[in-house]
């Protein structure tokens, strides 16, 4: 994943003026319709709500300004940076046509840089892999709290619904005499049709930060 991607976590996305007002200036005059059609997603009064992971989101089409449903029912303009990026994509990116497999490819194979360049590694995804490494039970209670569903692929896997269109896997391989622990995200192939590569970055990065902070929850 795109390693901006998990550094944004934490960051507010409405303190950093530059890119808050781009993104809001982008999408002031919105058309929801394609969105709308293909989500699922209801419009009113000039108003689209998305969902992801569970959470409520509200754009704005007349000033491009996204607010998310707090869990006392309220809205507010302060998120994060990832999550603030990952909608905008979510609502501005998705195909007019978009296409769905039974085909799971890995999250790094959909980044075209990467892709060319033939470097595979992540450190993201190595430093995780770590952390959790000999810890597969925490691994398997943080990932099953959080709604994932086991499926059969290495030696240990999740599946994630963090849109109902978007299903994602966290596939863990566990250290050996051979090689250290090992995870991997996996998307449906034709993902790009929902979003951008990049937002798919963000997606990956909320579902480790998810995942690391239900363990330290779990663990205390």
């Amino acid at each position: 994943m795109g390693l901006h991607a998990y550094r944004n976590i934490g960051f507010s996305f409405t303190e950093s003026e530059h890119t808050c007002e781009g993104w809001r200036k982008k999408f002031t005059g919105f058309d929801p319709s394609r969105a709308a059609k293909v989500w699922g997603f209801p419009v009113e009064g000039g108003t689209i709500t998305a969902e992801c992971w569970g959470i409520h989101y509200r754009l704005n089409c007349s000033n491009g300004v996204l607010e998310k449903e707090t869990e006392k029912g309220e809205w507010t303009e302060e998120l994060f940076m990832n999550e603030a990026l990952l909608i905008y994509h979510i609502l501005g990116d998705v195909s007019p046509f978009p296409r769905r497999s039974d085909v799971w490819v890995s999250e790094a194979s959909l980044d075209p840089v990467r892709v060319r360049s033939g470097d595979r590694m992540d450190s993201v995804l190595q430093a995780f892999s770590a952390h959790f490494s000999g810890k597969g039970d925490l691994l398997r209670e943080s990932c099953e709290r959080l709604g994932g569903e086991p499926v059969k692929q290495g030696d240990a896997a999740w599946q994630f619904s963090p849109t109902p269109l978007t299903p994602v896997r966290l596939v863990f391989w566990e250290a050996d005499e051979e090689f250290p622990a090992q995870a991997s995200i996996y998307v449906e192939k034709y993902i790009t049709d929902y979003m951008d590569f990049e937002a798919v970055g963000f997606l990956s990065a909320e579902l480790l930060c998810r995942i690391e902070k239900e363990a330290d929850t779990w663990i205390s």
